[in-house]
């Protein structure tokens, strides 16, 4: 289910790294990036992402081995998550920034 909406002036949105999907070609609501490192961590790959100065991380499961081959360090990429998978809450005023949206 969807949240309602909520009242307060900023809000934090996170993601879990599992549900960060990654793509050759742009669609609407899609974001820019460009995969900085890919590391293989047993039963995933970690991709990390960077878009504009912010960096995203992206775990596949390694019997996705073929994204692994599809994308390599430097490749521009698109990334995109479904709102059903965000977390929200409120931003407190020293919160490190971890994307801009």
């Amino acid at each position: 289910a969807v949240a309602a909406a909520v009242d307060f002036p900023k809000a934090t949105v996170g993601v879990r790294p599992e549900k960060i999907h990654i793509e050759t070609k742009a669609k609407k609501n899609y974001f820019l990036g460009k995969i900085e490192s890919i590391n293989f961590m047993g039963h995933f790959y970690e991709y990390q992402i960077r878009s504009g100065e912010d960096l995203v991380w992206a775990h596949k499961q390694s019997k996705e081995g073929r994204l692994s081959k599809k994308f390599k360090a430097g490749d521009p990429i698109y990334f995109w998550f479904d709102p059903e998978d965000c977390f929200l809450w409120k931003t407190p005023r020293n919160m490190k920034k971890e994307l801009s949206v």
